[in-house]
């Protein structure tokens, strides 16, 4: 079960990727989703059959037609008589658990601060959990005042055939094209433009370097749902950031329909994020581009920053302790190479697509089994 199919944050991607490995391992996928978007054709190419739906909650403004949407997709649960029904966001429980089928839902995402009794009694209701971080489980575990055993924490992965190092004439070449500075280290962030994100940290953080030897790429838009789907107001705080920090060493890029090249052009990402971030994707895909991330220390990401990887953890989010991790790392690419081959390795090892994979099959087998691990 889907909502829009379109890559608007890791959700979406590692939902498909999900999918995916899943068909790969021999299931059959039939996919309930409630509008198209730029994944559309991937999705077309990895499921057997797509059914589109109107929602899958109640809403008290709109309660005939919500509940008119939401005995839509029971009905067409039951019709199509799965082993399993798998989703991905708590908002879409509860439809899910009202089928008669069993349900194993992905957490991706924190509890939202404003609860929902109808998503948490259908989350209580599911077959099998699973939280893409220790962090994200502990979290839903208090909230849902579930046992943490009912969970299994399934990592997503990263294509490390996708996301991979570059030589030094490849990056010129990127930077060129991209009309980035070849002789400045050049800082990236990758991801919404938003308060979550902590984009205004980065931009005071480069502010704190001076313009003369490091520089800041952005790469991303704002995103309305992120605003209580206010366009507008996204668009407002977009222009205001780049009001404010008119001077700054920064190109905004826009959204990329592919960040690899950025990523392994760059000398360092930054990820400065404020929210309990429960696994970001741009650390896996940076890590796997061979370039290092300092990122805050919130949320899964010291889950995911473990060893020597660690020192480029941000416990205060304060711009200029992100700063001083940044001059730490001025010249690592001929003092210290081996951090690009470490953060590679670690990706190799422990977040690959084949692991989560199997991960997930292996749950989602069980659940439909009858296996509850109540």
């Amino acid at each position: 079960m889907a909502t829009r199919l379109a890559a608007i944050g890791g959700l979406e991607l590692a939902q498909l990727e999900a999918a995916r490995q899943l068909r790969e391992r021999g299931h059959r996928i039939q996919l309930l989703y409630t509008e198209d978007g730029d994944l559309s054709e991937r999705w077309q190419r990895t499921v057997d059959q797509r059914i589109r739906v109107r929602g899958y909650a109640l809403f008290r403004g709109a309660p005939v037609r919500s509940a008119a949407a939401v005995a839509g997709v029971v009905a067409g649960i039951r019709r199509l008589g799965p082993d399993a029904v798998y989703v991905h966001h708590q908002h879409h429980a509860p439809s899910a658990a009202l089928a008669g089928r069993p349900v194993v839902c992905h957490l991706h995402l924190p509890p939202a601060p404003k609860r929902s009794l109808q998503d948490e009694l259908a989350l209580r209701r599911c077959r099998r959990l699973i939280a893409v971080s220790r962090f994200t489980a502990s979290q839903w575990s208090e909230t849902l005042g579930i046992p943490l055993e009912r969970f299994a924490v399934v990592a997503n992965g990263v294509d490390a055939t996708r996301f991979s190092p570059a030589d030094m004439a490849t990056r010129e070449r990127v930077r060129a094209e991209l009309g980035l500075p070849v002789d400045r280290f050049l800082v990236v962030f990758a991801g919404r433009v938003d308060p979550d994100k902590g984009l205004d940290r980065a931009l005071e953080t480069i502010g704190r370097l001076g313009g003369t030897e490091y520089h800041l790429a952005i790469a991303g838009e704002a995103n309305p749902g992120s605003f209580h789907g206010d366009a507008a107001a996204a668009r407002a705080y977009a222009e205001g950031l780049r009001t404010r920090y008119a001077d700054a060493a920064v190109t905004w890029l826009g959204r990329l329909p592919d960040t690899s090249a950025l990523l392994a052009a760059g000398d360092v990402v930054i990820l400065p994020s404020r929210f309990p971030d429960p696994l970001p994707l741009i650390v896996l895909e940076t890590l796997a581009s061979g370039t290092p991330i300092v990122a805050s220390a919130v949320g899964g990401i010291p889950e995911m920053l473990t060893g020597s990887l660690a020192a480029n953890l941000v416990a205060s989010g304060d711009p200029e302790e992100f700063a001083e991790r940044l001059r730490a790392l001025r010249t690592w690419r001929t003092d210290h190479p081996e951090l690009g081959l470490a953060g590679r390795e670690h990706v190799e090892r422990s977040y690959s697509w084949d692991r989560m994979g199997d991960q997930v099959a292996r749950v989602i087998e069980e659940a439909a089994a009858g296996d509850a691990r109540a």
